[in-house]
């Protein structure tokens, strides 16, 4: 037995699920592994994390209260040893949004919907004071491993990280809210016997900011994993509106930067994974291209920094 066994057997046995069976779950594009048990109460979710490849627990476990106490679904804390980099956590089930809409069960539109509910519950509140707050320069930075891993390399990134600053600069400009960062259907599930917005279940928020309001939903409009219906973003952006009161051409501006900002950020990303041995993130990459053009076209400072970045 390794050391990182021994202690997963040490914790699961001061957790009370020593008994558990245990069967593996696909991850995500981090190091963590996650396990589902099976014991005689029900299952749970073991998330295994060691600091040295993951970093900290700690903003799991503090967004994770932040959420619960806004009375929304992130799955609850069962027991954690935070030095260890293990959590327990209730299970949220199989029924996340891809393998609702793949069933045909909910028409997708009440998924969506039902989302930007959650979005705007957690808007209502103010964040966390331990967050992040993402500046423009700051959102700018994340953008370097699409020039990097593009045809321009790191001098095209030098050249234009003043210029993706600067168009950020206003949507950064307005108070920060709570921003999840990856606010996407495959990390929210249906729970539909949960009132209001609760009936969203919300995982993978360890790297939650404070940043611009429309971040969220530009996240969820422009899903590198699946293209929406016809006419859904559309529905969205009204829905949006009709939650926030904003002004229209104003949304449509700062969701136009932020998609520029996101879809860099996910391709440099995608395509350093592919690169370096999960070969099946390139599948993402086709969609993902599509949407960054599409926002270029209506930032025309960025407009020609495509051939930069893009094969």
């Amino acid at each position: 037995m390794t050391d990182r066994e021994a202690a997963i057997t040490a914790f699961l046995r001061g957790a009370g699920w020593s008994a558990a069976a245990s069967q593996a779950l696909a991850g995500d594009a981090s190091p963590r592994r996650y396990r589902r048990l099976h014991g005689p109460g029900g299952t749970a979710i073991l998330m295994d994390a060691p600091s040295a490849t993951c970093g900290p627990v700690t903003p799991f476990l503090r967004v994770s209260a932040h959420l619960a106490g806004l009375g929304l679904s992130a799955p609850r804390v069962l027991a954690a040893d935070a030095a260890a980099g293990l959590i327990l956590l209730e299970d949220l089930g199989d029924d996340d949004f891809l393998c609702v809409i793949d069933r045909g069960d909910v028409p997708e539109q009440t998924l969506y919907l039902a989302a930007l509910d959650a979005v705007a519950a957690l808007q209502a509140a103010p964040p966390p004071p331990d967050l992040t707050t993402w500046t423009a320069a700051h959102m700018a930075a994340l953008t370097r491993p699409a020039f990097e891993e593009g045809p321009g390399g790191t001098q095209a990134f030098d050249h234009w990280a003043g210029p993706i600053a600067d168009t950020l600069a206003d949507v950064c400009a307005a108070p920060p809210v709570f921003c999840h960062r990856d606010f996407h259907a495959g990390n929210l599930f249906w729970l539909p016997d949960r009132p209001g917005p609760a009936r969203v279940g919300i995982i993978d928020h360890q790297d939650a900011f404070a940043g611009p309001a429309a971040y969220d939903l530009v996240s969820l409009l422009t899903d590198a994993r699946r293209d929406l219906a016809p006419g859904l973003p559309d529905v969205l952006v009204r829905r949006w509106l009709d939650l926030t009161g904003g002004d229209a051409s104003a949304l449509a501006q700062d969701m136009a930067v932020l998609a520029v900002q996101r879809n860099l950020r996910v391709h440099g990303v995608l395509t350093r994974l592919a690169r370096t041995g999960r070969p099946h993130y390139a599948a993402f990459l086709p969609r993902v291209r599509a949407h960054l053009l599409r926002a270029l076209d209506t930032v025309p400072a960025l407009a020609r920094l495509a051939p930069q970045v893009l094969p």
